[in-house]
């Protein structure tokens, strides 16, 4: 708490602070939530959904700062450094990453109005049923299309036939082998070798490693 007064913003960018902070706030709007459900006998104030998902968050927190009591011990403590070293490695490779993504998503996003997922085209081709990027969320087009291109970069296609109907099946074929070649295989491997290199580089100062933590 002293060190929250003196440097708030030194003490909020530390993400050990960051988490349990959260966790504690976290924590206090569920028990406020939940009491006043019981109290009050009734979902007026917050509904059932509300108070399950603050309680999951809440939860969830918890289960992180498990990492932070972690570093104690000398067998897990490396690891811990390992794995904030790697995101500290990756993070300027994660906006080249990011800006592939958005391009294909942009794309697919566009030629998917080519489809009966946009109502003009479903009026004018009332037999049709297909489409080149999923409805994961109802309504949010643009984040439909976010989300087709992170999946495909896992390895999630949607290959169900899809791709073959409507006049821009080619050039959706064509950028659906373009996505796989980069995103999955060219930017997931050099991730894969910059986490190798940050390994490394951990590796190297294991005993130090241990000691900072």
């Amino acid at each position: 708490m002293k060190q929250a007064i003196q440097g708030p913003f030194e003490y909020i960018t530390d993400p050990w602070n960051f988490f349990d902070l959260m966790s504690a706030i976290m924590n206090a709007c569920y028990l406020i939530m939940i009491n006043t459900c019981a109290l009050t006998e009734s979902t007026t104030y917050f509904s059932v959904g509300s108070v399950r998902t603050v309680g999951g968050l809440a939860a969830f927190l918890l289960w992180i700062k498990m990492f932070y009591w972690l570093r104690l011990f000398k067998s897990t403590a490396y690891f811990i450094t390992l794995i904030f070293q790697t995101a500290k490695d990756i993070k300027p490779f994660m906006t080249l990453i990011l800006l592939i993504l958005f391009a294909f998503a942009n794309f697919f996003f566009i030629l998917n109005n080519n489809t009966p997922q946009n109502p003009v085209y479903a009026k004018t081709h009332p037999k049709a049923d297909f489409h080149y990027v999923d409805d994961y969320l109802k309504g949010y087009d643009v984040i439909n299309a976010i989300i087709a291109m992170w999946l495909l970069a896992l390895g999630e296609f949607d290959l169900d036939g899809t791709y073959s109907e409507g006049d821009s099946s080619f050039i959706i074929w064509l950028a659906f082998i373009l996505a796989t070649f980069i995103v999955l295989i060219v930017f997931m491997n050099m991730m894969i070798a910059i986490m190798a290199d940050s390994f490394a580089k951990v590796g190297g100062e294991k005993e130090e490693s241990a000691l900072n933590e």
